[in-house]
């Protein structure tokens, strides 16, 4: 761990983190198995969620669904903010956390053999945005027709520092849905059922995303997504072109060539669309004034703020408001 300037950490699964991951070694998922896949599930994580050191044997995937996780790899750390997915190499230092009161994600671990060889690296790897929707479908069919899939409640007992190692809580409380061992459970059926055309999807889908002569992903997606990250925890910062640019360590042209590349509009469309994001959140979540949500999403006005989010919400403030009272009575 020393290497990649994290601190040193214990496992730590706080109480209330629920998991629902894939039975591989039933016989109906060999079609996983076969690909190298490891682990593979869906997880809600509370806040305190830390998980330090490489399963060094297994290549990571991880994708953010709801709320916001970090990665850390080699001492640089990326905010994994919903829609993310990233690829961390096996073999290196890594650890992923939130701050956040809940985190739900994807995760996939695939064996560093053969065909996967090629992931190796020492940068983490980002994916586009359709590709998480692709992966958690047949995983989510896949759990609907598993009789335990319903999610069990998971977390450590132990305080920070002081976890167990991560491999050996895996192997500690999720040997029977673990890939590579014999198969146990239902015998495969004559003909293919749900849970095989699932499984089926899920593994086409992954050996498109991850072969070799594949498009490859840029440095650029997971530094952007880790920007966007950063606006989301403060969004009243004054956030303009310079300031973004100076935060990405690019020219605010090249800001500009990305942003519309990855995203089909500029900086500041992106910037605004986050802050009004949060703003509907504290406006249906809270008791605020408009003019202290205005200066908590980096509006120098409530004036100002308010002609923003009916230019780009349709209604004012205070009509959004009585509009989501209106439907929670």
């Amino acid at each position: 761990m020393a290497k990649s300037g994290m601190p040193p950490v214990g496992l730590r699964v706080p109480p209330g983190s629920r998991d629902w991951l894939l039975p591989l070694r039933d016989p109906r998922a060999l079609v996983l198995r076969d690909l190298g896949v490891w682990l593979a599930g869906i997880s809600e994580v509370r806040r305190g969620f830390d998980w330090p050191g490489t399963v060094a044997e297994t290549h990571l995937v991880l994708g953010s669904i709801a709320g916001t996780g970090s990665l850390e790899v080699l001492g640089r750390r990326w905010v994994l903010s919903p829609g993310t997915l990233v690829l961390s190499p096996a073999g290196l230092p890594r650890r992923y956390f939130t701050r956040a009161a809940r985190w739900r994600l994807l995760m996939v671990r695939i064996a560093d053999v053969g065909r996967w060889r090629h992931l190796g690296g020492d940068g983490v790897r980002a994916f586009s945005d359709p590709w998480l929707t692709r992966l958690r479908a047949p995983m989510e069919g896949m759990l609907a027709e598993d009789p335990a899939g319903l999610g069990v409640d998971s977390h450590t007992r132990t305080s920070r520092g002081e976890g167990p190692r991560p491999e050996d809580y895996l192997r500690s409380r999720y040997r029977d849905r673990m890939g590579f061992g014999s198969a146990v459970g239902l015998q495969a059926p004559d003909g293919p059922d749900s849970f095989q055309l699932h499984a089926t999807i899920l593994r086409n889908q992954l050996e498109t995303m991850l072969r070799a002569e594949g498009p490859r992903p840029t440095a650029a997606t997971v530094a952007l997504a880790s920007l966007w990250g950063r606006v989301r925890e403060h969004p009243h910062e004054p956030w303009g072109t310079q300031h973004l640019a100076q935060a990405l360590g690019v020219s605010r042209a090249t800001l500009h060539r990305l942003v519309r590349r990855q995203h089909g509009v500029g900086p500041g469309q992106v910037v605004e669309n986050i802050r009004m994001a949060e703003a509907k959140r504290l406006l249906a979540d809270s008791d605020h004034s408009v003019q202290v949500i205005a200066d908590q999403v980096g509006y120098a006005s409530a004036f100002s703020f308010s002609a923003a989010f009916k230019r780009v919400v349709g209604k004012s403030p205070s009509a959004f408001r009585s509009g989501v009272a209106s439907e929670k009575d």
